[in-house]
């Protein structure tokens, strides 16, 4: 009985040696990791696009402003310009009525292309919206994380504290310039 065991135990069976299984583990762990970081990048530049989207507005606003001495949605002589877009009161007090047509006043200057913000990079779409009489781009369908990432990002871009507001999936910034 004894000699059966021998040889059984000097019989190699057939399998992995513990190296193969450690360099198996190494190089899964290895991909995991470098799969992770590159979404991470991804997800980066998704919202450093939207910050430039952000800026784009932003500049477009006060170009508006600048050229027509009106307030973008506001402007009530924008139909002697452009007939295919709705005049606003005129009466340069930044309403929610003003803000539903901010992205047309803007293109109908030619200052924006409503295409260019109909699919942002990261969340589901751009609003204008009006907080305390003054407009703000708000882009909702946000992680947690991904709004204190383009919180910072949002400040850290201009180099001063933007105006930011911050809501359960949602970021809004001001538009135009701070009092």
């Amino acid at each position: 009985m004894i000699k059966k065991m021998t040889k059984l135990l000097k019989k190699r069976i057939p399998g992995y040696s513990l190296v193969e299984v450690s360099m198996v583990l190494l190089i899964t762990g290895i991909i995991t990791a470098g799969v992770l970081k590159g979404r991470s990048l991804i997800n980066s530049a998704r919202l450093d696009a939207v910050v430039s989207d952000i800026r784009s507005l932003q500049l477009a606003y006060s170009q508006y402003i600048d050229a027509y001495s009106s307030i973008p949605g506001n402007d009530k002589n924008i139909s002697s310009f452009n007939q295919n877009v709705t005049a606003g009161k005129g009466d340069g007090i930044f309403c929610k009525e003003d803000a539903e047509r901010v992205f047309s006043h803007l293109q109908g200057a030619g200052l924006i292309k409503i295409d260019d913000f109909s699919h942002p990079k990261a969340g589901n779409k751009y609003l204008i919206v009006e907080i305390d009489k003054h407009p703000y781009i708000k882009l909702d369908g946000l992680s947690e994380e991904q709004i204190t990432l383009l919180k910072t990002k949002i400040n850290s871009s201009l180099g001063r504290t933007e105006d930011v507001k911050c809501e359960k999936g949602s970021i809004s910034v001001r538009i135009d310039q701070q009092d």
